[in-house]
Formats: C-alpha cells, structure tokens, sequence
C-alpha cells in the first residue's frame, strides 16, 4: 500500500497499481486453471487468503483440498466439474482451511473459457468473507432471539413505525386489547392509547430519537 501511495503522490501509478490496490483494499484475489497442460495461477492476495507464502506453487489438487471437508469440498468441486465439462459459470461462499488451520468463509467465483465447445480454461474471483459472513450471522442470531423474546413475552409489546402506525404486536398484547393480531396491525397508535399516555409516549419517543434517553416506561 506504501509503494501504492508513494506513486500516486508522484503520479507514476499504473492500471496495474490500482489494480493490485482495489483487490488488496476489498481482499480479493484472482486464479486461473489452464486445462492442457494442468497448471493453476493464484495471484498475491489468493496466496494472503490461504495463508501459504508468496512462492507457493498451487496445483488443482491442493487447491480443491483447501476447502473445509464435507459439503464445502463437494460442492466446489462439483461445481469446478460442471464448469469444466458444460462451461457453466459459478458464484458460491464456502469454507476453507487455511495452511495455518484457520477456517475462513470465501466467495468462489469461476468464469470458464470455451475453444471448439471444448473448455481451455477456467478463471476466477476469491475473496475472503469472513467477516462479512460472522457479521451477518450474529445479526440473523439477535433477530431470532428478538422474535423469540417479542412473540412469548408476558408483557404486551408492539412494534410501532415513526408515523404511529403498528406494524406488529404480539399475541399478549391483542389479548389485553381484546383484538385478534391481525386486527391490531395497521391501526394507529391513537386509535388504541389514551390521549393522556399518547402525550407522554409520544414526549418519550422524540428524547428516544434525540438520544437524550436510553430507555422509556411508562
């Protein structure tokens, strides 16, 4: 990134620098597979993924056998097998163990290259969504816990857009109100709160939006 930088301040970079600088940025790497004879490229930041060193020299073997054992393993490879014999093109997230044993999530992408219908070459995309896929994993985990907690909770609980329309209750709620769930979805919130605590609730929320408040209860 230093050398990135160094020629952009003297304005000597090269496609090929900012290439290079967007695939390191977004951790992206590049491969390719010549099928005749069988030799496979994997570019600087495909080898930082896999965490092997920079002269590693990768066959198709050793590169099948990075994926995690199980369904990883299958699905790329039959995924690779498809795009070699129909020059299907693939786009998946797997797993991989890396030479230091660490299992990241990867975006594969292979685009193969068709001569006479016969496929000479496969190239692809490999990017590292490790983090990306753990983010998005607790997020789906806290939404369920969430339903789970919203749904069974002995307290009434509703779900109220900004606009004071309902979006959701539960079924304490409805029942306390003496509405099916159904019903109580889409009404406003003055059609089922006194004036007295809409005042005070409606107060609540703007230091809620102003973040002067943390919390509300009423």
């Amino acid at each position: 990134m230093d050398r990135i930088l160094k020629k952009l301040s003297e304005q000597k970079v090269t496609f090929e620098d900012l290439f290079y600088f967007m695939q390191k940025a977004a951790v992206i790497g590049t491969w390719e597979v010549h099928m005749e004879p069988h030799k496979v490229y994997w570019s600087e930041v495909t080898k930082l993924i896999h965490e092997v060193d920079i002269d590693y020299t990768p066959n198709l073997e050793d590169g099948i056998s990075f994926y995690k054992k199980g369904e990883s393993r299958e699905t790329i490879s039959f995924l690779f097998d498809r795009a070699v014999k129909y020059g299907e093109e693939y786009d998946t997230e797997l797993q991989i163990t890396s030479a230091k044993g660490n299992e990241k999530w990867v975006r594969a992408i292979g685009y193969p290259i068709m001569k006479d219908g016969k496929c000479i070459n496969v190239i692809g995309l490999f990017q590292d969504i490790t983090e990306k896929t753990i983010q998005a994993n607790k997020i789906a985990l806290q939404e369920e816990q969430f339903r789970a907690t919203f749904d069974l909770a002995a307290t009434g609980m509703a779900l109220v857009s900004l606009d004071g329309i309902l979006i959701k209750v539960n079924k304490t709620l409805a029942k306390t109100l003496g509405y099916t769930q159904k019903e109580l979805v889409g009404l406003r919130r003055e059609q089922i709160v006194q004036k007295d605590d809409l005042k005070i609730g409606l107060s609540a929320m703007q230091e809620l939006l102003d973040e002067k408040l943390d919390v509300f209860q009423h």
